[in-house]
């Protein structure tokens, strides 16, 4: 991620012609690399509208890219062409493994469930707020840990519903 109200920034844009045209000082290119082959995969700008919100944090999941912006806000791009598709608000994106879904936390005990670029939003609401939360390696439930310490699996790719709760055991 290189910020171009920075000298990095400024001199990163200048290899992307296409993307320079577009560009402000308020603005971030943002980079998708594949570690194992070095190599960029995609290439997009952040568009801040004149710095209505900073960047905080960017993940990659398949062809998306998922962006926390200031004020609760989760941004998400289509990387093949650059275009954003979504605003919504919440904390702590999570993408599902599939790169189909995303789970953000939003009102204190509240996880809202997205299919990735929509903005109808599935609400699951615990007596607790959320202090951890991770889909399982096949995407098909989401695991959300409470501050009481109390462990709920959620089926996300039925019909919404509670798969099962139980207490954590604590040693």
């Amino acid at each position: 991620m290189w910020r171009l109200s920075k000298s990095a920034g400024r001199g990163e844009l200048q290899r992307f012609g296409d993307l320079r045209k577009q560009a402000s000082d308020e603005d971030y290119l943002a980079e998708v690399i594949d570690i194992a082959s070095d190599s960029v995969l995609n290439r997009l700008l952040i568009k801040t509208n004149k710095s209505s919100f900073a960047v905080e944090h960017a993940q990659a999941a398949g062809n998306w890219l998922v962006v926390s912006a200031s004020g609760n806000q989760v941004l998400t791009y289509l990387l093949s062409s650059g275009e954003q598709k979504s605003a919504v608000f919440g904390t702590i994106p999570l993408c599902s493994p599939d790169g189909n879904l995303l789970a953000v936390n939003g009102e204190p005990g509240e996880v809202k469930l997205y299919a990735l670029g929509g903005t109808e939003s599935r609400d699951y609401s615990f007596p607790d707020p959320v202090s951890f939360k991770q889909f399982s390696g096949d995407g098909k439930r989401l695991l959300v840990l409470t501050a009481t310490q109390n462990v709920y699996i959620l089926d996300v790719k039925a019909a919404p519903s509670l798969v099962s709760s139980a207490p954590s055991v604590v040693k």
